[in-house]
């Protein structure tokens, strides 16, 4: 015990004496007033302000594209591929894609019949332990192309079968594209409500989305959100290839997405070459603004490499249109009510 104390001594000395010499670097006192905290915030925003354009201004360098021919292309740009899957989480084994018709109460299937198709609620297998649902749409007749249609988070697949809400953006689209030979599969996506954002075994519940609440939890173990929708699809995309018969040509596979769906389906064109044309509404833009957007949209070092130009790129020689609408409009997170605590990062769409 003595030895500890005088060891301890020792130390507390030491610390004292080596206070009285200058610091080894360049430094003064300290005389500013003012709010630190402020002060310190405002100092973050303009280095990272400064930063993201310093990253805009170098990211072209890191692109080796060759336009040569399309095998060229693919190969000169499977780096970025690569790190923009592992960056998205999209890193897990599909299981093998097996669809099931889900059923009511009763044990009936869910399904709607008109003279061009037929309408049926499924669920399909993803990931171990984690299954899609949504709404499949089959033409009667010859089946000319298949079509994967993301609605944006806060629309249900029932809006673009033409069930209910007319006055919503795709209403009936899915429909009609079924009544004219393609078949459609619309997934639902985890929606910005938040509802089950919390857990009912410790009675406590947050105002985060769904999205965020995902988010948040898929960050520590190298997932995401984004990640998670996009393997929706390719299970989906692998289901349709399955259904291609031996001996004739393949039917065409595209994505069409809306809002987040938008977002979903150029992340997915850029990543799956099966994809042949892909139509994004809704969303494009400037990624240098990301920071202003719900902190679901955030990916890990997206900016090094990717705007949303960038993945346009990355779909070449396919198709991709781009279309000019109105997109979703999101004010922030809902409001923390009914004893939900809050928390949510802010956050808009506009």
């Amino acid at each position: 015990m003595r030895t500890l104390i005088s060891f301890l001594a020792l130390c507390l000395l030491s610390f004292h004496t080596l206070g009285q010499y200058p610091a080894p670097f360049a430094s003064s006192l300290l005389t500013k007033e003012g709010d630190f905290s402020s002060l310190m915030v405002k100092g973050i925003d303009s280095f990272l302000t400064l930063e993201t354009d310093r990253v805009k201004q170098a990211s072209e360098g890191l692109w080796q594209r060759d336009f040569s021919n399309p095998q060229v292309f693919n190969e000169s740009i499977s780096y970025q591929r690569e790190f923009l899957a592992n960056r998205l989480g999209v890193v897990d084994s599909l299981v093998k894609s097996k669809f099931e018709v889900l059923t009511n109460n009763r044990l009936e299937q869910i399904q709607v019949e008109t003279d061009a198709c037929i309408i049926r609620a499924v669920r399909w297998a993803v990931l171990e332990g984690m299954p899609a649902e949504g709404l499949l749409l089959q033409p009667k007749g010859k089946v000319l192309a298949r079509v994967v249609i993301i609605p944006d988070a806060d629309i249900l697949p029932e809006v673009f079968a033409g069930f209910f809400e007319e006055n919503i953006y795709g209403y009936a689209l899915a429909r009609n594209l079924a009544e004219s030979g393609i078949e459609v599969l619309i997934p639902v996506l985890v929606s910005r409500e938040e509802t089950y954002s919390g857990s009912e075994l410790v009675g406590r519940f947050t105002n985060q989305p769904h999205r965020e609440w995902i988010y948040r939890q898929a960050y520590e173990v190298g997932r995401h959100i984004v990640g998670y929708e996009l393997q929706k699809v390719f299970a989906a995309i692998d289901w349709m290839e399955s259904r291609d018969k031996p001996g004739e040509k393949n039917v065409p596979i595209g994505v069409a997405g809306y809002g987040e769906g938008g977002l979903l389906g150029l992340y997915a064109a850029a990543l799956d070459q099966r994809i042949s044309s892909t139509l994004v509404s809704g969303y494009f833009d400037a990624r240098e603004q990301v920071w202003n957007e719900p902190i679901y949209r955030n990916v890990f070092g997206l900016l090094k490499y990717f705007s949303d130009a960038e993945l346009a790129v990355m779909v070449w020689p396919r198709n991709l249109v781009v279309e000019h609408s109105l997109a979703p409009e999101i004010t922030g997170p809902p409001i923390a009510v009914n004893g939900r605590l809050g928390g949510a990062a802010p956050g808009r769409l506009s």
